[in-house]
């Protein structure tokens, strides 16, 4: 049989696929750009999915970069229940150094304390702009009531509520 260098370390391996690799983790490492980027990330370079994080085709099924190279440096899975989170907070970052495990609640509690979660806008269940919870609190100090003010807008009382009260929008500012 004819062995070639892998195309990332060098290393002889026979080929019995196209692979220009030795083996997975050549694979994994040949889309990762290890040049000094801002906070030291290492980025990845090949399909990124809708939230940023890298993917990778693993027996037939995607998988997320950041937890491959989790299992690479750890040699092992992710135990279950456990998340691979980022230190970065940097999405394609598949830098091992980067990367600890929690829990989903620990996920959350870590986007919520870094102000990383959507709201406002960027909220995919809102009915309102950042303008319209300003003219809404304008009006309501001028005497309008809430359920003017939500025929106004074609929104329930209870939406007007929260965003007077801050239980909503309580990021935006008069």
């Amino acid at each position: 049989m004819k062995t070639r260098p892998c195309a990332l370390c060098g290393k002889p391996y026979v080929a019995r696929t196209n692979s220009r690799y030795c083996d997975f983790p050549c694979r994994f490492y040949s889309k990762v750009d290890r040049t000094p980027a801002p906070k030291g990330c290492h980025l990845w370079t090949a399909t990124v999915g809708s939230h940023g994080y890298g993917q990778i085709e693993v027996d037939g099924k995607m998988e997320l970069a950041h937890r491959i190279a989790w299992e690479l440096k750890n040699n092992g899975p992710v135990p279950d229940g456990q998340c691979v989170l980022h230190h970065c907070d940097n999405p394609p970052c598949v830098n091992p150094n980067h990367l600890f495990l929690g829990t989903n609640a620990a996920n959350m509690l870590d986007m919520v304390e870094k102000d990383r979660q959507a709201r406002g806008e960027q909220h995919g269940e809102s009915k309102l702009t950042e303008v319209d919870v300003r003219q809404i609190r304008r009006w309501y100090d001028a005497g309008m009531t809430k359920t003017e003010i939500a025929k106004k807008f074609g929104v329930s009382r209870s939406t007007i509520y929260r965003a007077l009260s801050g239980v909503n929008w309580k990021h935006v500012t008069p």
